[in-house]
Parts: C-alpha cells; structure tokens; sequence
C-alpha cells in the first residue's frame, strides 16, 4: 500500500513518511487504523474488509508544512502533533463516514516567533483517574535553545470540549528530548529522555497534573541516546 502525496517542505517531505500507526481508539470494532504521515501532511484512515486486507479509505488533511507526527484521541475528539509548525491541532472525530470538523490549532510554546529548528515531538493524553480526574495534554517540544533545555508543554482539556487550553510548560534540562510515557499508579509519573544530552529524567505529576516536579534520573552516561521507553 503506497500513500502518493508530497508536502511543501521539500527537506522533510520529500515522500511520504508516516510515522505513526495505531487502531482508532474511539472505534471498538479494531476495523480502522490512523495513519500520521510526516511527509504528506496527512492523517490516513485505513479500514479492514472482510477478508482481513486493509485500504485507505479516507484522510484528514492538515496545513501545508505542519507535518503531522503522533496522535491521541478522548471522546470524541482528535488530537494531531504537528512537528514542523509545533502546532497541537484538534478535530471533532465521528465514527466514519461522516468527516471531522476542525476546531482550533494551537502553539505548542507560547514564546513566538518559534525557530524553524524547534519542533514538535510526542503528544500524550492520559486517562483520567482519582489522583487526576481532569483532562491533561502533554507535549515535547525539543531543539529548544534555553539554558534549561526542551519543554513540555501541558495544556487542559475540559469535559466535552474540544478547545485545549495552555497550562503549562516545564524545562526538563534534557537536550532533543524524543521518548516520553507515562508509568506508576494511576500514571503519577513520566518518564523523558534526552537523545543528545541530559539521560533519562522522572517526573512527578503534581498541581491535579497541571506540573511536573523531577524525582529522579539516570545520567546519559548510564542511558545514552534514550529515543523511546516499554
């Protein structure tokens, strides 16, 4: 299966590039899977038929250049990480076939202008429980010049609003920050590393997970070039 499209910027969209693929959360049926593709500034719908082969059914389209890198979705609402424009955009997102409606995109950092080498990296958007019953988006951004390195940036979702709002944004201290995830009861901490200086840093939610406070870390002297964590 070829997904045929090129997207302006012609140093990181040269061909396609998804860089993501994960069944659609808010279908149950595990019939269609979303497909984020860096180099076409697209977000793929593919649909399983009968005979277990799968299509592209359908896309979502998104500015020219943002480049569409990782997704998350609640409710019905559909959260898109735009590396290059280091936008958080978000969509209303029925059940197929009705299309999504867009409904705002937002700065992942609040300092404007952003440099072009500043992009945007992983978007989390963890289930609400006891300790954090309200809605939270997480977002790295790295190649952030700062003395206190990359930021994540933490932006508040009201129940059954589709218009995030940011919160937040705290200096991890890490440099080309790439992994993130969540981890512990009730997903109290998350875990940053820093692909080209800084290690492995855990956090602390705090504030109803409005903050992040640092507990521990691992020095890259001990976890070099973390890009990811199971």
């Amino acid at each position: 299966m070829s997904f045929e499209h090129v997207g302006r910027n012609k140093a990181r969209q040269s061909s396609s590039h998804p860089h993501q693929i994960i069944l659609n959360p808010l279908n149950q049926t595990e019939k269609e899977l979303l497909v984020p593709d860096l180099g076409t500034d697209k977000v793929w719908r593919l649909t399983k038929w009968n005979d277990g082969k799968w299509s592209i059914h359908d896309h979502i389209d998104f500015e020219a250049g943002g480049s569409p890198r990782h997704i998350a979705a609640r409710g019905n609402t559909l959260c898109t990480l735009l590396e290059l424009t280091s936008k958080l955009a978000v969509h209303t997102f029925p059940p197929l076939p009705v299309p999504p409606t867009r409904l705002t995109s937002l700065f992942t950092l609040s300092a404007l202008p952003i440099p072009d080498t500043m992009l945007a990296v992983e978007i989390l958007l963890p289930e609400p429980n006891e300790s954090f019953p309200e809605t939270f988006i997480y977002t790295s951004n790295r190649n952030d010049l700062h003395s206190e390195g990359d930021t994540i940036a933490i932006f508040f979702l009201a129940a059954r609003e589709g218009q995030p709002e940011l919160v937040n944004e705290v200096c991890t201290g890490l440099i080309h920050v790439r992994g993130m995830v969540f981890g512990g009861d009730e997903d109290k901490y998350l875990v940053v590393g820093g692909v080209e200086g800084g290690g492995v840093k855990v956090f602390e939610r705090i504030d109803g997970g409005k903050g992040l406070q640092e507990i521990g870390k691992l020095g890259e002297d001990v976890v070099g070039r973390p890009t990811g964590f199971l």
